[in-house]
């Protein structure tokens, strides 16, 4: 069983994009006058999953240990683009969000070795694949006034 944090690097995170996410883009529309954009290609979520590692009981001719590995995995993340207006007395802030929610199942075929020399150490090598798909995935804008 794994847990842990997943980041992803948008190549263009901007309200543009955020448009071409989400199913309804006029939620998007907002009078942004005065306001100064804050790009953040950077998304941190959630990753949970399960592996399940299934190792050949004998060994191949030149000494190599074979494993088949499948795994399944949930993540969430939320990509962000916010506005800010600090102008006046009142702090301005509108953020444009989209909650993706992810679902992968991936396998691997695997040959590792004992290296002669560490014997803590192992060295491994092989072929895998990984399929995700997206589902659910939601726009929300937040906006705040102080």
């Amino acid at each position: 069983v794994t847990a842990g944090l997943i980041n992803d690097r948008y190549m263009k995170m901007d309200l543009e994009t955020m448009r071409e996410l989400t199913s309804n883009p006029a939620l998007l529309d907002r009078n942004l006058d005065g306001y100064t954009e804050q790009l953040n290609r950077n998304s941190t979520g959630i990753k949970m999953g399960a592996n399940l590692s299934l190792r050949s009981a004998s060994q191949t001719a030149k000494g190599f240990d074979r494993e088949i590995r499948f795994g399944a995995f949930y993540s969430t993340r939320e990509p962000i683009v916010s506005y800010n207006n600090t102008e006046g007395d009142v702090y301005n802030s509108i953020i444009f969000c989209n909650m993706v929610n992810e679902i992968s199942v991936d396998g691997a075929f695997i040959l590792s070795k004992r290296s002669a020399r560490f014997k803590r150490f192992r060295m491994y090598a092989g072929l895998g694949m990984s399929v995700g798909s997206t589902y659910n995935n939601k726009s929300v804008v937040l906006t705040s006034s102080y």
